[in-house]
């Protein structure tokens, strides 16, 4: 993935994590050269300094397939979608 590739699929996932979900991408990577998948840590935007949940996260596992499809249709697919519906509700709820 080019650099300019990377930045189309960050913005549409951290547009839809910030927007439905309040939540932002705090990593963004691939494990191994070879893994077939990326791994993203998301945080709830907000909070409070004195929460014992301050430092709450979600690291998430999307395979290469649908960033690729975010990147060459410019949205987000609905597999991501459906994967950061399931999953972050419950890390907002830490704030």
């Amino acid at each position: 993935m080019t650099p300019e590739e990377g930045a189309i699929a960050f913005k549409l996932i951290e547009d839809y994590s910030r927007t439905r979900h309040s939540c932002f991408i705090a990593e963004f990577f691939k494990p191994k050269k070879d893994d077939s998948n990326y791994l993203l840590c998301f945080r709830p935007t907000g909070g409070s300094k004195e929460s014992p949940n301050r430092y709450a996260c979600r690291y998430l596992r999307i395979e290469d397939k649908f960033i690729l499809k975010a990147i060459h249709k410019h949205e987000l697919p609905i597999e991501i979608a459906r994967l950061l519906d399931a999953e972050l509700p419950s890390l907002r709820l830490l704030t």
